[in-house]
C-alpha cells in the first residue's frame, strides 16, 4: 500500500496523520495493512485521518465497515481520530454513533480538523 504517513510528536505523544482526497481502502485486509503501516511508520499507536481515507460505506453503519474498523483498532490498541465535517449525513445511528465515541474517549473519536485531533491527544 502506498500511502503518505505525517509522523508527528507533541509533547512526547507520538502520532501518524493520513491526508486524502479519496478513500485509502475498501474491505477489511486493506484496513489492516493501512493501519499497520501507518503504525510502523510513524511509530505510533495514534492515527490521525482526514474523513476522505475512509470508503463512504464506513458511514452507513448498517455496512458494518465501521464496526470492523473500530474492532481491528481495538485489537491492535489504536486509537483514531476523524476528522472532517460529519453533518452532511442524515442518519441518526450515526450521529448517535459518533457522539457516543466522543463522550467515551475511546479509541475512535470525530473532531473538526487535525489540529483539533492532535490537541485531542496531546492536550
Amino acid at each position: 500500500m502506498n500511502i503518505n504517513v505525517m509522523k508527528f510528536e507533541k509533547y512526547g505523544v507520538h502520532m501518524g496523520i493520513v491526508k486524502s482526497k479519496k478513500a485509502l481502502f475498501d474491505n477489511e485486509q486493506d484496513f489492516l495493512d493501512f493501519l499497520m503501516q501507518v503504525r510502523v511508520e510513524a511509530d505510533a499507536d495514534i492515527v490521525i485521518i482526514e474523513k476522505a481515507v475512509l470508503p463512504e460505506e464506513f458511514f452507513d453503519l448498517k455496512s458494518g465497515f465501521a464496526g470492523m474498523v473500530h474492532q481491528k483498532l481495538v485489537n491492535y490498541r489504536t486509537r483514531m481520530a476523524i476528522t472532517g465535517d460529519f453533518t452532511g449525513y442524515d442518519s441518526k445511528a450515526l450521529d448517535d454513533y459518533i457522539r457516543e465515541c466522543n463522550e467515551n474517549n475511546g479509541d475512535i473519536v470525530f473532531l473538526r480538523s487535525v489540529n483539533e485531533a492532535i490537541g485531542y491527544f496531546a492536550g
